[in-house]
């Protein structure tokens, strides 16, 4: 397998007019070749994903779906120091991003886990490549398969204990904040329905499955009247709406959003409270506090609802 690769970006090499994208797709095919002699299912891999909050790695590796394993950034092949790249903005950048993160010049691969190296191995001499335009002898294939199947385990966690299972919690809401929430609510002072719908599809997907569209609160200011002052604050449970005045309310709150306190406070009552007599002129972002509020309730339930299996199998295993 690491031969056949070498060969092929040898050949891209000696042409004489490849750039750094040229070689993207003999990466892209050993990905695949590992991923099937390996008997890991389910792999795709994005070329130039879109772009992300902290930009955009070379390659997504991903199902196709729901579930990212992680992102490879690709440098040139003539690039021979890793060293200088790594320490780069936009590496540093990646690093506190993405927490599964491979960087290679298609020779040498360094795999990172939140930021740190933790792998790192050449599969042939960049030099040789360069210098003699012959493709080199593979080495270290063995060190080369540990490395990416560290990569793919990212993937496939194995949560024995609470600690662990906040953990993965944890990079599931890093990816959500970073690479989702952030693009939905990119554009300053746009969002309606379409964006909070992709907004609710990424918590469902990325972070809690069992997610509905009423525990999301997707709610919208509305009323007929003209006045936006904040005077008779009041909940409707009845009809899931917040009432502001008289007249003007956000709908599909749920009981549950509504009584929600942090610190001993009634996070979307103290809001208005705070703002009593102004005119409510930051509509959106109330809006979105009901939208941060509705998913953390699901997250705690999930949280709630999956710890007693977490310490169950933790004990389990212990005593095997």
């Amino acid at each position: 397998m690491l031969k056949d690769y070498l060969s092929r970006i040898q050949d891209t090499i000696n042409k004489g007019d490849a750039r750094e994208e040229s070689y993207y797709s003999h990466l892209d095919s050993l990905i695949k070749e590992f991923a099937i002699e390996n008997g890991i299912k389910k792999i795709d891999v994005t070329i130039l994903p879109k772009k992300t909050e902290a930009g955009n790695p070379d390659f997504r590796v991903w199902d196709g779906k729901n579930h990212i394993t992680g992102y490879i950034e690709a440098k040139d092949p003539s690039v021979d120091n890793l060293d200088r790249i790594e320490e780069s903005e936009q590496l540093t950048r990646y690093r506190s991003t993405f927490p599964n993160l491979i960087l290679t010049n298609f020779y040498e691969f360094r795999l990172y886990r939140d930021g740190e190296l933790v792998r790192k191995v050449t599969i042939g001499r960049q030099r040789i490549a360069q210098k003699l335009k012959t493709a080199p002898p593979v080495e270290n294939e063995k060190e080369f398969n540990d490395l990416l199947g560290t990569f793919f385990s990212f993937s496939l966690p194995q949560v024995r204990s609470a600690k662990a299972l906040a953990q993965e919690l944890a990079k599931r809401t890093r990816f959500l904040r970073d690479e989702v929430v952030s693009i939905e609510l990119a554009v300053e002072g746009r969002i309606g329905k379409r964006d909070i719908m992709g907004f609710y599809e990424a918590f469902r997907k990325y972070l809690i499955g069992t997610l509905t569209e009423r525990s999301f609160a997707i709610s919208k200011y509305q009323g007929e009247s003209e006045n936006d002052r904040i005077e008779g604050i009041a909940y409707d449970e009845q009809k899931g709406r917040i009432y502001i005045n008289k007249n003007k309310y956000f709908d599909g709150i749920t009981p549950e959003d509504w009584g929600y306190k942090i610190g001993g406070y009634q996070v979307l009552q103290k809001y208005l409270k705070d703002r009593k007599g102004r005119n409510m002129d930051d509509s959106k972002h109330y809006s979105r506090v009901i939208t941060a509020i509705s998913a953390t309730i699901e997250l705690q339930r999930e949280i709630d609802e999956t710890y007693p299996l977490v310490e169950n199998e933790l004990v389990e295993f212990l005593s095997a």
